[in-house]
């Protein structure tokens, strides 16, 4: 588990630690609207961010927040701005019940189905970022 300032050195803290591993940047938020209402109600701390064979970051602790669906892929609503305070790397076997409950679920087996339903498979020692979010 790596804990990471969003700043200007962020890209280059990242390719230093894991040199092997291509970085995809995320210029904006998109969110499910399930999710999305779980953190204005202040639920959800945390957003897990996952892509096979790339380690996510965003490109600024401020990114624009849009609304999606899952069954309509084309829809996206912006809904403001979201403040990222942190980000935390850990692979899928390093996930805790308390990284669960701080990302709106009961649990680590019901986190783990959900990010299932929404990137597919993802193997044990694969990376995930953790977004701590700060104010909308």
């Amino acid at each position: 588990m790596r804990i990471y300032e969003i700043n200007e050195k962020l890209e280059e803290n990242l390719k230093k630690d894991f040199p092997d591993i291509l970085l995809k940047v995320d210029n904006e938020m998109l969110m499910y609207k399930e999710f999305l209402s779980r953190v204005f109600l202040e639920e959800k701390k945390t957003t897990i961010r996952y892509k096979k064979g790339f380690l996510r970051y965003p490109s600024s602790r401020h990114l624009p927040l849009f609304e999606t669906s899952q069954d309509d892929k084309e829809m996206k609503r912006i809904k403001g701005t979201i403040t990222l305070e942190t980000i935390t790397i850990k692979t899928i076997s390093e996930l805790t019940d308390e990284d669960a409950k701080i990302d709106g679920f009961k649990s680590k087996e019901e986190l783990l189905e959900v990010l299932k339903k929404i990137y597919g498979g993802i193997g044990k020692e694969e990376l995930v970022s953790i977004y701590y979010i700060g104010q909308l």
